[in-house]
């Protein structure tokens, strides 16, 4: 009997240490978090416009609603906003006071500032890296030839910035077959899906003087060819971080009215705020594609469609 009361005491003992740890983690984070708890912020400077008093009213706002830092981040130089009359381009003595100043005040109230690595949402940089020391991005250019006795191949330059470029690998890749002819121009139609409720005529899928297709609504866009063709890679250049639209469907067809579903391309996780060329460019492989009506050899189609859905839903 004396054991039984025991084993109950202790479980007893047991659980309120438990909700009193419970409680106390609680409070650690809603009344008075631990500093490495605490949320931090980006704070930007903008065009130069700071002062110290903006600084001090800046870093007690974020102080009184519990942040426990934050990252200054310059964007765009003084003469990029006149309106705003700023004071502080980068890397002046003047800004060197504001960023004193607002060390100094982050200290006085305890909170913690991190610097970003460079003016605005670009990486590292400036106006002393030369191209072959900035970042640097995989340029290709690529030719047919037959093989069998090749002398002295000079393949055609690849893209080049401010004259730098460097060879990394050459590649010879046999082909199973011959190439398409690219020169074969197709024609190019587009239109909004049927299920599209249109409120903007504007913003229907339209094609502007450079060829770029715009649409606020679901949409489709179709190459057809006069013969089949053998289509192994489609890639789709997409302006904007929009990224629920990146979610294309790829078609293929034979006789244009009876299609079959190629891919949903699914998009890879990207920050929005980094381009490359201010395009987002995916990539898409198609896996072989046979024919919808007659077989056609080479796995050959003669309509290609890709169908959006500025949503992002599956369509």
């Amino acid at each position: 009997m004396k054991i039984k009361h025991l084993f109950v005491s202790v479980l007893f003992a047991a659980g309120l240490q438990f909700v009193t740890a419970q409680t106390a983690l609680q409070q650690q984070f809603t009344k008075t978090p631990v500093q490495e708890a605490r949320p931090w912020t980006f704070w930007y400077w903008m065009f130069g416009a700071v002062t110290p008093e903006g600084i001090t009213a800046d870093l007690e706002a974020m102080h009184r609603v519990g942040l426990g830092g934050a990252y200054l981040m310059p964007i765009k130089g003084v003469e990029q906003g006149p309106q705003y009359e700023g004071k502080a381009q980068q890397l002046t003595p003047e800004w060197w006071r504001m960023v004193t100043h607002s060390m100094k005040e982050a200290d006085r109230l305890g909170m913690q500032l991190g610097m970003h690595i460079c003016d605005g949402f670009a990486l590292a940089g400036g106006p002393w890296i030369t191209p072959e020391e900035s970042m640097q991005k995989v340029v290709w250019s690529d030719t047919i030839v037959n093989g069998g006795n090749i002398r002295n191949l000079t393949l055609p330059m690849p893209e080049a910035l401010d004259g730098y470029y460097e060879d990394i690998v050459t590649y010879a890749i046999p082909l199973e077959r011959q190439p398409e002819d690219t020169s074969l121009k197709p024609k190019v139609t587009f239109g909004n899906l049927k299920q599209a409720v249109i409120k903007d005529e504007s913003k229907a899928v339209n094609r502007d003087e450079k060829g770029v297709f715009r649409s606020s609504y679901p949409c489709w866009i179709q190459y057809e060819y006069a013969a089949p063709v053998t289509c192994s890679n489609v890639e789709i250049i997409l302006g904007g971080n929009n990224y629920q639209a990146h979610r294309l469907k790829v078609l293929a067809s034979e006789d244009g009215r009876t299609f079959k579903t190629v891919k949903q391309l699914v998009p890879a996780r990207q920050d929005g705020r980094i381009r490359i060329s201010s395009l987002l460019m995916p990539s898409l492989l198609l896996p072989p594609v046979t024919s919808v009506l007659s077989g056609l050899p080479w796995e050959a189609n003669r309509v290609v469609r890709i169908w959006m859905q500025p949503n992002g839903n599956r369509i």
